[in-house]
Protein backbone atom coordinates (compact mmCIF):
# COMPACT_ATOMS: atom_id res chain seq x y z
CA UNK A 1 0.00 0.00 0.00
CA UNK A 2 1.51 3.38 -0.92
CA UNK A 3 0.53 6.61 0.61
CA UNK A 4 2.11 9.59 1.50
CA UNK A 5 1.95 12.00 5.28
CA UNK A 6 3.19 15.26 6.27
CA UNK A 7 5.24 15.84 9.37
CA UNK A 8 6.22 19.51 9.62
CA UNK A 9 7.74 20.85 6.31
CA UNK A 10 8.55 17.22 4.84
CA UNK A 11 7.01 15.06 2.88
CA UNK A 12 7.13 11.01 3.58
CA UNK A 13 5.96 8.29 1.62
CA UNK A 14 4.83 5.00 2.90
CA UNK A 15 5.01 1.56 1.16
CA UNK A 16 3.88 -1.04 3.28
CA UNK A 17 5.82 -0.95 6.77
CA UNK A 18 8.36 1.41 5.42
CA UNK A 19 8.35 4.72 5.89
CA UNK A 20 10.99 7.14 3.70
CA UNK A 21 11.26 10.91 3.29
CA UNK A 22 10.48 12.39 -0.34
CA UNK A 23 14.19 13.41 -0.97
CA UNK A 24 15.24 10.16 -0.18
CA UNK A 25 12.76 7.97 -2.22
CA UNK A 26 13.97 10.31 -5.25
CA UNK A 27 17.76 10.02 -4.25
CA UNK A 28 17.06 6.03 -4.34
CA UNK A 29 15.05 6.28 -7.69
CA UNK A 30 18.01 8.31 -9.19
CA UNK A 31 20.59 5.88 -8.64
CA UNK A 32 18.01 2.90 -9.79
CA UNK A 33 18.12 4.89 -12.94
CA UNK A 34 21.15 5.35 -13.72
CA UNK A 35 21.73 1.83 -12.62
CA UNK A 36 19.26 0.86 -15.75
CA UNK A 37 21.33 3.67 -17.94
CA UNK A 38 24.65 1.42 -17.19
CA UNK A 39 22.73 -1.99 -18.80
CA UNK A 40 20.65 -0.31 -21.23
CA UNK A 41 21.62 -0.08 -25.27
CA UNK A 42 21.97 3.29 -26.23
CA UNK A 43 20.94 3.75 -30.07
CA UNK A 44 23.31 5.60 -32.46
CA UNK A 45 19.82 6.61 -34.34
CA UNK A 46 18.35 8.18 -31.90
CA UNK A 47 17.30 11.73 -30.28
CA UNK A 48 15.74 12.85 -27.28
CA UNK A 49 14.55 16.30 -27.14
CA UNK A 50 14.36 17.72 -23.80
CA UNK A 51 12.06 20.48 -22.98
CA UNK A 52 10.35 22.44 -20.55
CA UNK A 53 6.95 24.35 -20.96
CA UNK A 54 8.83 27.31 -22.98
CA UNK A 55 8.54 25.79 -26.29
CA UNK A 56 10.79 28.76 -27.83
CA UNK A 57 13.32 26.96 -26.48
CA UNK A 58 16.38 26.60 -28.93
CA UNK A 59 15.62 23.22 -28.35
CA UNK A 60 12.31 22.87 -30.08
CA UNK A 61 13.80 24.65 -32.84
CA UNK A 62 16.56 22.54 -33.27
CA UNK A 63 13.97 19.73 -33.35
CA UNK A 64 11.96 21.45 -35.83
CA UNK A 65 15.15 21.70 -38.11
CA UNK A 66 15.76 18.21 -37.51
CA UNK A 67 12.51 16.44 -38.67
CA UNK A 68 11.90 18.89 -41.47
CA UNK A 69 15.78 18.01 -42.80
CA UNK A 70 15.87 14.58 -41.22
CA UNK A 71 13.12 13.46 -40.49
CA UNK A 72 13.83 9.39 -41.87
CA UNK A 73 17.91 9.89 -40.36
CA UNK A 74 16.56 9.61 -36.74
CA UNK A 75 14.08 8.15 -34.57
CA UNK A 76 13.21 11.04 -32.27
CA UNK A 77 11.44 11.24 -28.79
CA UNK A 78 10.50 15.09 -27.21
CA UNK A 79 10.67 14.19 -23.14
CA UNK A 80 9.22 17.49 -21.20
CA UNK A 81 9.20 17.87 -17.69
CA UNK A 82 5.66 19.35 -17.33
CA UNK A 83 2.57 17.35 -18.37
CA UNK A 84 1.84 19.45 -21.51
CA UNK A 85 1.74 18.16 -25.41
CA UNK A 86 3.38 20.35 -27.83
CA UNK A 87 1.45 20.75 -30.99
CA UNK A 88 3.06 18.64 -33.89
CA UNK A 89 5.26 16.50 -31.50
CA UNK A 90 3.68 12.74 -31.93
CA UNK A 91 6.08 11.36 -29.56
CA UNK A 92 6.11 13.50 -26.06
CA UNK A 93 6.82 11.83 -22.84
CA UNK A 94 6.87 12.99 -18.90
CA UNK A 95 10.49 13.06 -17.54
CA UNK A 96 9.48 10.92 -14.52
CA UNK A 97 7.36 8.12 -16.43
CA UNK A 98 8.64 4.42 -16.99
CA UNK A 99 8.00 5.34 -21.32
CA UNK A 100 9.93 9.03 -20.49
CA UNK A 101 12.96 7.30 -18.23
CA UNK A 102 13.31 4.25 -21.11
CA UNK A 103 13.46 6.82 -24.38
CA UNK A 104 15.91 8.94 -22.76
CA UNK A 105 17.91 6.26 -21.26
CA UNK A 106 18.45 4.63 -24.79
CA UNK A 107 18.73 7.47 -26.87
CA UNK A 108 22.48 8.19 -27.66
CA UNK A 109 21.92 11.74 -28.21
CA UNK A 110 20.46 14.24 -25.48
CA UNK A 111 19.60 17.61 -26.14
CA UNK A 112 18.18 20.28 -23.86
CA UNK A 113 18.67 23.93 -23.47
CA UNK A 114 18.06 25.22 -20.21
CA UNK A 115 16.37 22.85 -17.48
CA UNK A 116 19.55 21.10 -16.32
CA UNK A 117 16.82 18.05 -14.16
CA UNK A 118 17.31 16.49 -17.40
CA UNK A 119 20.89 16.04 -17.66
CA UNK A 120 21.01 15.08 -13.78
CA UNK A 121 19.01 12.12 -14.58
CA UNK A 122 21.79 10.42 -16.42
CA UNK A 123 25.19 12.80 -16.17
CA UNK A 124 26.65 9.72 -18.13
CA UNK A 125 29.15 9.49 -20.43
CA UNK A 126 27.65 6.58 -22.45
CA UNK A 127 25.17 9.62 -23.92
CA UNK A 128 26.31 12.48 -26.05
CA UNK A 129 24.79 15.42 -24.49
CA UNK A 130 24.16 18.86 -26.93
CA UNK A 131 23.81 21.79 -24.65
CA UNK A 132 22.22 24.63 -26.97
CA UNK A 133 22.06 26.84 -23.82
CA UNK A 134 19.21 29.39 -24.37
CA UNK A 135 21.81 32.72 -24.89
CA UNK A 136 25.39 34.03 -24.29
CA UNK A 137 26.65 34.68 -20.76
CA UNK A 138 27.04 38.42 -20.46
CA UNK A 139 26.51 37.67 -16.86
CA UNK A 140 27.61 35.51 -14.60
CA UNK A 141 26.56 31.82 -15.40
CA UNK A 142 27.31 28.45 -13.94
CA UNK A 143 29.94 27.65 -12.16
CA UNK A 144 31.41 31.62 -12.48
CA UNK A 145 28.62 31.99 -9.56
CA UNK A 146 30.37 29.11 -7.65
CA UNK A 147 29.50 31.34 -4.58
CA UNK A 148 25.84 31.26 -5.19
CA UNK A 149 26.02 27.66 -6.15
CA UNK A 150 25.46 24.41 -3.64
CA UNK A 151 27.62 21.89 -3.70
CA UNK A 152 25.45 19.62 -5.58
CA UNK A 153 24.89 22.45 -8.34
CA UNK A 154 28.67 22.67 -8.53
CA UNK A 155 29.06 18.87 -9.18
CA UNK A 156 26.23 18.82 -11.43
CA UNK A 157 27.63 21.73 -13.75
CA UNK A 158 30.95 20.39 -13.36
CA UNK A 159 29.73 16.98 -14.98
CA UNK A 160 28.13 18.91 -17.46
CA UNK A 161 31.39 20.71 -18.61
CA UNK A 162 33.00 17.45 -18.83
CA UNK A 163 30.39 15.46 -20.57
CA UNK A 164 28.44 17.64 -23.16
CA UNK A 165 29.16 19.73 -26.10
CA UNK A 166 28.27 23.77 -25.98
CA UNK A 167 28.17 26.05 -28.22
CA UNK A 168 28.54 29.98 -29.08
CA UNK A 169 28.01 32.55 -31.56
CA UNK A 170 31.75 34.12 -31.66
CA UNK A 171 35.12 33.27 -30.15
CA UNK A 172 34.82 35.72 -27.30
CA UNK A 173 31.44 33.72 -25.85
CA UNK A 174 33.08 30.48 -26.97
CA UNK A 175 36.24 31.69 -24.26
CA UNK A 176 33.01 32.52 -21.81
CA UNK A 177 31.22 29.41 -22.33
CA UNK A 178 34.49 27.42 -21.14
CA UNK A 179 34.72 30.01 -18.39
CA UNK A 180 31.51 29.24 -17.24
CA UNK A 181 31.33 25.35 -17.89
CA UNK A 182 35.06 24.57 -17.28
CA UNK A 183 34.36 22.54 -20.18
CA UNK A 184 37.57 21.59 -22.82
CA UNK A 185 38.21 24.04 -25.65
CA UNK A 186 37.25 21.30 -27.81
CA UNK A 187 33.94 20.92 -26.42
CA UNK A 188 32.47 24.72 -27.90
CA UNK A 189 32.07 24.93 -31.33
CA UNK A 190 31.16 28.57 -32.85
CA UNK A 191 27.61 27.95 -35.13
CA UNK A 192 25.38 30.56 -33.47
CA UNK A 193 22.34 29.56 -31.37
CA UNK A 194 19.48 27.56 -33.66
CA UNK A 195 16.72 29.50 -32.23
CA UNK A 196 17.84 32.66 -34.08
CA UNK A 197 18.05 30.98 -37.20
CA UNK A 198 14.51 32.01 -36.81
CA UNK A 199 14.90 35.63 -36.90
CA UNK A 200 15.39 36.16 -40.18
CA UNK A 201 12.38 34.03 -41.29
CA UNK A 202 10.01 36.63 -42.77
CA UNK A 203 7.01 34.27 -42.78
CA UNK A 204 5.05 36.14 -39.92
CA UNK A 205 6.28 39.49 -41.48
CA UNK A 206 2.61 40.33 -42.43
CA UNK A 207 1.32 39.45 -38.54
CA UNK A 208 4.08 41.67 -36.87
CA UNK A 209 2.93 44.73 -39.13
CA UNK A 210 -0.17 44.58 -38.25
CA UNK A 211 -0.03 43.60 -34.76
CA UNK A 212 2.07 46.34 -33.20
CA UNK A 213 1.22 48.52 -35.86
CA UNK A 214 5.05 48.96 -36.88
CA UNK A 215 4.55 50.60 -40.53
CA UNK A 216 3.48 53.76 -39.36
CA UNK A 217 7.00 54.80 -37.61
CA UNK A 218 10.33 55.73 -38.95
CA UNK A 219 12.07 53.73 -37.03
CA UNK A 220 11.36 50.81 -34.24
CA UNK A 221 12.98 49.86 -30.95
CA UNK A 222 12.24 46.10 -30.52
CA UNK A 223 12.77 45.28 -26.76
CA UNK A 224 13.46 41.38 -27.00
CA UNK A 225 14.45 39.93 -23.29
CA UNK A 226 15.82 36.86 -23.08
CA UNK A 227 14.55 33.89 -20.11
CA UNK A 228 12.45 35.98 -17.39
CA UNK A 229 10.16 34.28 -14.93
CA UNK A 230 9.27 35.12 -11.43
CA UNK A 231 8.38 32.20 -9.89
CA UNK A 232 6.86 33.81 -6.59
CA UNK A 233 4.07 34.89 -8.07
CA UNK A 234 4.10 33.08 -11.22
CA UNK A 235 3.42 35.87 -13.19
CA UNK A 236 5.87 36.90 -16.30
CA UNK A 237 8.72 39.53 -15.83
CA UNK A 238 7.96 40.69 -18.89
CA UNK A 239 4.73 41.84 -18.38
CA UNK A 240 5.96 44.05 -15.31
CA UNK A 241 9.30 45.53 -17.06
CA UNK A 242 7.63 47.17 -20.12
CA UNK A 243 6.58 50.12 -17.48
CA UNK A 244 10.57 49.97 -16.43
CA UNK A 245 12.21 48.59 -18.58
CA UNK A 246 15.58 50.07 -17.62
CA UNK A 247 14.95 49.23 -13.92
Amino acid sequence: MLRFSIDGKRIYIHIFSLKISLRKFFLLLMKFVRFLDLILPKYEKKMAFCMSDDYLSASSKFYEYMINNHKDDYKYSVITDKKINYEGFSTSYHLYSLKGIYELLTSKYVVFAQRLQFFDVLNSPRHIYINLWHGMPIKKLALTRREENSKSAIRQLSLLGKHALFFATSDLFKQLMISCFLCDYKRVFVTGLARNDYIGDHTNDEKIKKLFDIEKYSKVVFYVPTYKMAEDNLKSQVECEFNNIFY
